[in-house]
């Protein structure tokens, strides 16, 4: 039961069409990981990472945030570390 209640991230072609087909307030998060994966996705691989929002290349851990957001999610990893603020 617990797989149903939290589906799967879908990214859209273009971070502006969520502000197009949602009646309430966009998610700006999810604005943000959604150009992310569009402005990488030309010439890398994306895909979920265990710890963080992406990995890219299967090489690079990425913790897509906000002014409130840290490091704090992926602290732990070594080598991997990069960031997007």
């Amino acid at each position: 039961m617990s797989i149903l209640t939290k589906p799967d991230k879908i990214y859209l072609n273009n971070s502006n069409l969520q502000y197009t087909l949602t009646f309430d307030k966009v998610d700006e998060g999810s604005v943000r990981e959604t150009f992310f994966v569009n402005q990488l996705l030309v010439a890398h691989k994306i895909s979920a990472a265990k710890k963080g929002d992406f990995l890219v290349d299967e090489k690079y851990t990425f913790e897509i945030g906000g002014k409130n957001k840290s490091f704090e999610q992926i602290k732990d990893m070594q080598k991997q570390l990069c960031g997007s603020r």
